[in-house]
């Protein structure tokens, strides 16, 4: 049991006296339980009920009114009705649709009480319609695989994770810190994984966790195919997709296939809602705000790295590499830097989108577009001083804004970039270990604050 950035904003949930039910989403294995479990050891009371238990489910099978089902709820745990120094949790709520709907009630009548609910199917379920929650009684939060501070932590490197929270990363430490990025890039971050890699270090020996959380998920959206077209279907984007992320993609005979636009976009959209993939549209936006063009060709971006890396079997090339851009032309990179947007985030669960020059005869294209107060920022993820910086330039030119960031293996620098008109702008290198502290290395500006 690892500490999760989660933590901190539990603590927060806590804290606040508007305080809804929460509901803790991600894909199934991110570590939703063991973190809730962490966080009730924080309480004098905490109430675990799993509603894949069939005992603790019969607790949600009757329709009992909301007084009754407190009642009930205390006394079978032999806990005294202390609200406010108990937590409830609900494990696995999408079970029962009962409970879902007693959230609302847990709100209007027992608000003290700090109730938080979880579920590996939930995402599936809401996106079917079968279920539904409360609109306006609930609150929510995201947990995704382990960011790479977090994989800081749970490997023990505690120096490290200090300097790495400083804000200042001096020049001695930087390959450190490139050599345990591109671990965390090879291994990936799902709880289990990181788990036995810290203690064996042995990639072999993760084949079958691996193995088990790819049956465990293709097990899972298969249940959700209603005949046997759409389970093909199913499994078809469930096995190519790995081999997909980091370019743009057309739905029509996607993977090869001979499969229609509809029936290849319906069944990403069921990996979506799993919350396997997130698929991410470009915009030719170039001041706020920020709106996606549904008519442009979309990216993919997978769940977990060293998922990812399993599947595709590529594991041996990352041992030892100095470069991450060098791997897949630059897309492997890039991947990467999608995941560590949406793994520091815990409010959403999205990518930042790229941007695309709205031109036929020529082709521009910036990685990502990251919303700051008042002012669009593009990033740039490329392989060291030679990267080359056009479609950069192309945005820039267009663009009011006068400052760009770039993605490197490089440690800091700031240099200056130049458009075809004759504007300069500055361009900060930032190190690609330092993604999700990205908002430290910007001007000392209350403008320059990033919101993934």
């Amino acid at each position: 049991m690892f500490k999760r950035n989660m933590l901190i904003r539990l603590r927060e949930w806590k804290s606040r006296e508007t305080r809804k039910p929460l509901i803790i989403r991600g894909a199934r294995q991110t570590g939703k339980t063991t973190a809730i479990k962490m966080f009730g050891s924080e309480y004098s009371q905490f109430l675990y009920f799993n509603l894949d238990d069939e005992s603790d489910l019969d607790h949600f099978s009757q329709e009992f009114s909301i007084d009754q089902l407190i009642d009930s709820l205390f006394l079978v745990r032999k806990q005294r009705k202390l609200f406010s120094e108990t937590l409830l949790f609900i494990d696995e709520i999408q079970n029962s649709a009962y409970a879902v709907k007693m959230l609302r009630y847990f709100y209007e009548k027992y608000p003290a009480l700090n109730v938080i609910a979880a579920g590996s199917m939930l995402e599936m379920m809401t996106g079917s319609g079968q279920i539904s929650f409360p609109v306006g009684r609930v609150e929510y939060l995201y947990l995704h695989p382990l960011t790479f501070g977090e994989y800081l932590g749970a490997a023990g490197e505690s120096e490290l994770l200090e300097i790495y929270h400083s804000g200042q990363i001096p020049e001695y430490a930087h390959n450190q810190f490139l050599d345990l990025y591109h671990e965390y890039a090879l291994i990936g971050g799902m709880p289990e994984v990181v788990n036995n890699w810290v203690q064996n270090h042995d990639v072999v020996a993760l084949n079958p966790i691996y193995g088990s959380l790819v049956s465990s998920y293709r097990d899972d959206i298969e249940k959700y195919a209603m005949n046997g077209t759409k389970h093909e279907h199913l499994r078809h984007v469930f096995d190519t997709v790995p081999y997909s992320t980091g370019k743009r993609i057309s739905f029509a005979r996607f993977g090869n296939s001979n499969y229609r636009t509809e029936t290849m976009q319906a069944a990403l959209k069921v990996l979506e809602r799993a919350m396997l993939i997130n698929i991410v549209y470009p915009t030719i936006s170039k001041e706020l705000p920020i709106l996606p063009d549904l008519r442009k060709s979309p990216k993919i971006y997978y769940l977990d790295s060293g998922l990812q890396n399993y599947i595709l079997n590529i594991q041996n090339n990352l041992i030892g590499i100095k470069d991450l851009s060098k791997i897949y032309q630059g897309r492997f990179i890039e991947q990467q830097a999608g995941m560590d947007f949406r793994n520091c985030n815990l409010l959403a669960n999205t990518v930042p989108p790229f941007w695309v020059r709205q031109k036929r005869q020529s082709q521009a294209e910036v990685d990502f577009i990251l919303q700051l107060k008042g002012i669009i920022i593009p990033v740039e993820v490329k392989s060291g001083a030679s990267g080359r910086l056009r479609s950069l330039n192309s945005f820039m030119d267009r663009s009011e804004n006068y400052y760009a960031v770039k993605i490197s293996s490089e440690y800091f620098y700031e240099t200056d970039g130049m458009c075809l008109s004759g504007k300069t702008y500055s361009i900060k290198n930032i190190p690609y270990y330092l993604i999700e502290k990205l908002n430290d290395y910007l001007p000392e500006d209350d403008n320059c604050y990033i919101e993934f």
